[in-house]
């Protein structure tokens, strides 16, 4: 599917990200499993316990350790991938249990890309189909015409007409509801 350079192109730009750039024991990990994936190698816990502790490695007290730095090794490449490397078009990963990494072609971003299209598409026609009906239908005057055309005075009252002005709890003069006048007559009752 993909060939060694590409792989090891994408390799490297994994361990030069700042995700993995202060994380010695973690690079040294990545590229040995990527390394002998490549090179068709069955890599085991005792390979990677050689690896990483050299002379020091004690299969019965190591193997702990090794599935420890595994787990993370996985848990930083998934923390890259869903930040500095979100663009990446190889996605190198670890399957559990295993040593041997995987490598994928991103395909989330073609998926969130068709998605991106089908909704600007259902908003372009959304608009469409909407200015079409309003030039089609045009809404009449025969309700608003003889309103304003009845001969009468039209009062347009913006906001509360059932209060006063006054001074405020603050020595400043404000609008004051008065709440037990609801229509004009109680009005001009009160006042």
């Amino acid at each position: 599917m993909f060939n060694q350079s590409e792989i090891i192109n994408a390799l490297t730009k994994v361990l030069e990200s700042k995700t993995f750039s202060k994380s010695t024991t973690t690079n040294v990990l990545l590229k040995l499993l990527v390394e002998s994936t490549i090179e068709g190698h069955t890599i085991t816990a005792y390979t990677v316990g050689l690896e990483l502790f050299g002379k020091r490695y004690d299969p019965k007290k190591s193997d702990v350790n090794i599935r420890v730095n595994i787990s993370h090794l996985r848990k930083r490449l998934k923390r890259y991938y869903e930040e500095e490397g979100v663009y990446d078009p190889i996605v190198i990963s670890i399957k559990p249990g295993q040593y041997n990494t995987t490598f994928s072609a991103r395909e989330e971003k073609k998926n969130n890309s068709l998605k991106r299209k089908k909704i600007v598409g259902f908003i372009l026609s959304f608009v469409v189909f909407t200015a079409v009906a309003f030039f089609l239908l045009k809404p009449s005057n025969k309700v608003w015409k003889p309103m304003f055309d009845n001969g009468f005075e039209t009062t347009l009252y913006l906001g509360d007409v059932f209060g006063y002005s006054g001074s405020t709890i603050f020595n400043n003069t404000g609008w004051h509801r008065d709440s037990k006048i609801n229509s004009v007559e109680a009005f001009f009752r009160t006042y």
